[in-house]
């Protein structure tokens, strides 16, 4: 198979920052849980409930410390375990992509498994049917583009939201 477009990253602070902003922050699980938590503050300031307002405080700052510490482990982990961040090389072709790690980790999708793809400012996620996200940098790819690549999703089915 003919390779279309190629990208590789380097999994670092950079990039696991925005990747658990999307995650943590910016899924629908999360905005809905923001809703209901934004409801539960109205009642609490309502009713000047102490005890509403208290387990609010404690839910955000458990959003906060999970946020830093996937950031942490996403980038200790590579560099505790092999000494080095982890690279990653992913090769896409018209029926799937293939994802090499620089531990020797190969992870192999085909776009059929694909649901959705989801920009955010650096990044393309897609989502497989397993609910995994696959990462692409935008600003590097090595062959094709990054409006080639969300040309192709688009062109296989595969719906393309954000930035």
């Amino acid at each position: 198979m003919d390779i279309l477009f190629e990208n590789t990253y380097v999994r670092d602070k950079e990039l696991a920052k925005e990747y658990y902003m999307f995650c943590i922050y910016k899924r629908l699980s999360c905005r809905i849980a923001r809703i209901i938590w934004t409801l539960a503050d109205l009642i609490g300031l309502l009713f000047l409930n102490p005890f509403v307002l208290a387990l609010d405080l404690v839910f955000c700052l458990a959003r906060l410390i999970r946020y830093y510490n996937s950031i942490n482990k996403m980038v200790n982990w590579g560099i505790q375990v092999h000494g080095k961040e982890i690279e990653a090389r992913t090769v896409v072709t018209d029926t799937y992509f293939e994802r090499t790690l620089s531990t020797g980790a190969v992870t192999k999708v085909e776009f059929k498994a694909i649901k959705q793809a989801v920009q955010t400012k650096n990044l393309i996620l897609l989502r497989s049917d397993k609910g995994i996200y696959h990462i692409f940098r935008k600003d590097t790819f090595t062959t094709g583009t990054k409006n080639d690549f969300i040309a192709f999703l688009i062109n296989k089915g595969i719906t393309v939201t954000g930035k």
